[in-house]
This record gives C-alpha cells, structure tokens and sequence, in this order.
C-alpha cells in the first residue's frame, strides 16, 4: 500500500518537497535577518538619540520581504485539497481502477485507511515546518498576537485547515466520484466555512472586554498587553453611550480650543464625563483561541471523513 501510495502521488510529492525547501530557505535566510535587526535595534548602541536609521531599514525592508511572500501560504490548505484531496477517490471511480483496487485480499476500509494515513502524516508534517518557521520568524516583528501571521499562519491552526482541506478534498471526490466537480466543491466549500470563521466567529469565541480609559491619560487604553490585544473597537464614550465613528465637538468643547490645544480640549471633554474606550481582545487568550478554532476545523474533518468511509463502504463494485 505505502509503495501504491507514493506512485499514485509521486508528482504531487515531490513537488510540495521541492516548494517546502524553497520556504524553509527563505524562511531561515529572511527571519535571520528579521533576528538580527531586532536584536542590534534592542542594543545600548541603537537605543541611544538618533537610533540606528539603516538597521532599522534593513529591519523594516526584512519584514515586509517576509509578509510579502509568507501571505501566500494561506492557500496551501485549499491546494491540499483540491490536488491531493479531491482526487484520491474520484480518480479511482473515473479510471475505473477501483474495481480492481477493491476486490483485492486488500479491502475497500483498509485501502481507504492507510492511503489517508499516509497523506495525512505528510500534509501535517509539512504544514507543521512552516508553522513552526513562520512562528519563529514573526517573533521578531513584535506584531499584536491576531495578525495573519501571528494566528492564521502559526501556532497551531495552520495544522487544522491543512486537515480539513484535505478532508474536505477526499469527501467531495468519494460522493461525486467526479475529479473537477470534486475539485469546485472543495474550493467553494473551504471558502465558504474559512471566512466566515475567521472574519466574523472568531472575534467572538469568548466575549470581548471593554476598557475605559481617560482622556488626559490615554496610554493604558486597550487592555494590560498594549499593542498584543486584538483591538476590535474604539472610540469615545459619554454615560454608557458609545461612539465608535468620532465624535462632533460639542459647544461646550469647541473645534477651536481642540485645534489650538488639544491637552486643553482633552481636559475639558473629560470635565463633561467623556473618556475613551477599546472594545477588545486580551494576547492572553491567544492559545485559547487557537485551540478553539482548531477543534472546529478539526472535528468538521472528523464528520467528513466518517462520511466518505461510509460512502466507500456502501459503494457496491
């Protein structure tokens, strides 16, 4: 079975090994740099007045390299899916091959199984590497801990999507036992529940706290992690309403007295019972939050698999 599997997906294989190499060197090569950068900027030397302008420009000029071509790794979880995922099953049913493949001492269960071993022990290897790479090339970026990078390209959540691509690819393939309609499926499917999870569920996994800050002493506003917290809203507030859009000067605080003092003006909303307030979320429920999204993707690839056992079984040769 282990030497069927590799000659069923050797292209694909060697492929995805020779594109890991390349990220991994770059990744290495690059968050080096992002390393050291932030290491020589943290020194006596560039801490002192005036910095280090041209350490902070290759710094800067590290990261934006980085971002640039790491954003592309959101959609090797759908890859996954369409090529390797989508045709594992269909292609059988296409080629006729299962009838063969089926009827041997091998049954259709432990074909299924051990092919599906197999590639998932591959996908999560190579999506575990460049977790692990893009995770220790963004700690030197000293972003907030719900960036792309930080939360959807690190830690632990990258492992799940791969999961559910691929779960999702092999599930499409065994019911419409049709490669490309397989393959339309997969993508509409993975975009249909990756989206929404992450532009409107995630934020809300726990709910959001609110901190109130005040207006002549605003650098506390967000939370006990600063620039980490995951500022949802912002804004200014006055007897529990909130406005999130700014607000008008009002008469008693003119435009004017704002324009030509604004330390003046702060006073003075603040006279008035205005003060400032973020709506967010704590760094400190990072892990927490990974793991949550995880066991979503996680168990939505359990349900797909127990369905598509079932589909192989019942499918009669």
């Amino acid at each position: 079975m282990i030497w069927l599997t590799w000659r069923q997906h050797r292209t694909t294989i060697l492929v995805t090994a020779l594109l890991l190499v390349g990220m991994v060197a770059f990744l290495a090569i690059v968050g080096g740099q992002m390393h050291q950068g932030a290491q020589l900027l943290h020194s006596s030397t560039c801490e002192r007045p005036g910095g280090c302008p041209d350490i902070s420009n290759a710094w800067g000029d590290a990261i934006g390299q980085f971002h640039n071509v790491t954003v592309s790794l959101l959609v090797v979880p759908v890859l996954i899916g369409v090529f390797v995922g989508a045709p594992l099953v269909a292609r059988e049913y296409e080629q006729q091959t299962y009838k063969t493949a089926w009827t041997q001492s091998i049954t259709r269960t432990r074909w299924f199984i051990v092919q599906v071993v197999l590639l998932f022990v591959g996908v999560l290897a190579v999506s575990g590497i460049l977790s692990a790479l893009v995770d220790w090339a963004d700690s030197a970026t000293q972003d907030q801990r719900y960036t792309t990078w930080a939360f959807d390209l690190s830690a632990i959540v990258p492992v799940s999507y791969a999961t559910f691509a691929l779960a999702l690819g092999i599930a499409a393939g065994a019911l419409l036992q049709r490669t490309l309609p397989a393959i339309g499926v997969t993508l509409a499917g993975y975009l249909a529940v990756r989206i929404p999870i992450t532009s409107l569920l995630r934020a809300h996994y726990l709910p959001p706290l609110t901190a109130i800050s005040d207006l002549t002493n605003p650098q506390n506003l967000g939370g006990s992690n600063g620039d980490t917290d995951w500022f949802l809203e912002q804004g200014y507030i006055q007897g529990g309403h909130k406005y999130p859009n700014g607000i008008t000067s009002p008469s008693y605080c003119p435009d004017s007295l704002q324009q030509h003092n604004f330390t003046q003006w702060n006073a003075c909303m603040k006279a008035h019972g205005w003060s400032l307030y973020t709506i967010y979320q704590p760094a400190s429920r990072f892990w927490l939050f990974q793991g949550i999204e995880s066991a979503i993707f996680l168990g939505l690839a359990a349900a797909l698999l127990a369905l598509t056992i079932w589909g192989v079984r019942r499918r009669l040769v």
